[in-house]
């Protein structure tokens, strides 16, 4: 996973950019990850952080880290070895709170499962992607697009509680100063601003207020 984070304020003569790189006992997705970046010629105004949970007792990926980036001047990187018994979260926390630079860039070792990495072509239809990944990108699409008139058609099917609201806070933003006709059997829905037109029993009856 990759999003930037801009931050307040870089730390006093510090780097502009922090990459973090989160890494979960696969020695072999991390070196992917670090040979995306580029490490030739890697500008003095960029670091790279990299965040392992893997247990003292397996320095594969510790080992992998220094070989790929002994070109790179010390101060550009480091390794930093998590507490046992982290989590996603707390190995993200653990990164951003050692990076130094003004802005961050996340780059998560899933991000490499696939089997071109971040070259892997994406087809219609959201081939290669979740479920909940497939509907980001069509919404994606949609913000770009800046259509004045959107028909969602189960926008939030088959997913789970949490991607449904992530799913759906992305399309209220979406919604703004734009038409929606939204379509949906989920009751999480049924809350999105707005009227909604109830169709039980092929009849139809109008629902007025909020949801």
């Amino acid at each position: 996973m990759e999003y930037p984070l801009p931050l307040a304020a870089a730390a006093p003569g510090g780097p502009l950019l922090s990459i973090c790189v989160l890494t979960y006992r696969r020695p072999v997705l991390l070196a992917r990850a670090l040979r995306s970046i580029g490490l030739q010629g890697l500008p003095p105004e960029v670091e790279i952080v990299i965040s392992d949970n893997a247990p003292a007792t397996e320095p594969e990926a510790e080992h992998v880290a220094r070989i790929l980036l002994a070109a790179c001047p010390p101060a550009q990187w480091r390794y930093d070895r998590n507490p046992p018994g982290g989590t996603v979260l707390t190995n993200t926390s653990h990164c951003l709170a050692r990076a130094r630079g003004a802005y961050l860039y996340v780059l998560h070792d899933d991000d490499y499962l696939l089997p071109q990495g971040l070259d892997t072509p994406v087809g219609e239809g959201g081939y290669g992607l979740s479920g909940g990944q497939a509907q980001r990108v069509a919404i994606a699409r949609a913000f770009v697009r800046n259509a004045p008139l959107l028909l969602l058609d189960e926008p939030t099917a088959h997913l789970d509680p949490a991607t449904e609201a992530d799913v759906l806070d992305s399309l209220r933003r979406l919604a703004l100063g734009r038409t929606v006709i939204l379509a949906s059997h989920s009751a999480a829905a049924h809350a999105f601003a707005g009227r909604r037109l109830m169709l039980s029993g092929g009849q139809a009856r109008m629902v007025r207020g909020a949801a």
